[in-house]
């Protein structure tokens, strides 16, 4: 499993270019071809208030390690090797304490958060080792410290972290 993102020169999030956008003050179309023509794709070029010369970052997270890259050059800014031993399934970038960190839940049960975009460690426990797939197919990070996973096919569990 591998994660991707890209932070502008400040380091908040760009919405990925797939996420619609919709005008709020059209009024709503009860035929399904003409809604899809108000949809509008997320524009990730910066903005008329942003200098064009200004650095975005691209966060990439494998099965070992997590990587901070400055982009246009495409030099590596910022390393961090999370797992030696096991490998990342599941990692997402979230909002902890209004700030953003990338969220890592290994095969061996740890949770970790990193700070965006300096890969600080910020949190290392030890959660649940991975006992079925399940779990591994299930998890996923949410913002302000809480994650969920089936248990079963009916049974939910949250946890929460900081």
């Amino acid at each position: 499993s591998s994660d991707l993102a890209f932070l502008d020169s400040v380091g908040t999030l760009i919405p990925p270019a797939y996420e619609l956008w919709r005008e709020h003050n059209v009024p709503e179309e009860k035929d399904e071809k003409d809604k899809s023509k108000k949809r509008r794709p997320v524009s990730v070029s910066p903005s008329t208030s942003q200098e064009i010369s200004e650095n975005q970052y691209a966060v990439i997270c494998s099965e070992k390690q997590a990587k901070v890259i400055s982009l246009p050059t495409q030099n590596c800014i910022h390393n961090h090797n999370i797992t030696e031993t096991s490998f990342v399934l599941r990692a997402d970038i979230v909002t902890m304490s209004n700030s953003l960190c990338l969220a890592c839940f290994c095969a061996n049960g740890h949770i970790m958060a990193l700070s965006l975009p300096s890969l600080r460690p910020l949190l290392d426990v030890n959660y649940l080792p991975l006992t079925n797939m399940r779990i591994a197919r299930t998890f996923c990070f949410t913002n302000n410290g809480q994650a969920l996973y089936l248990v079963s096919p009916t049974e939910i569990q949250r946890i929460t972290y900081s």
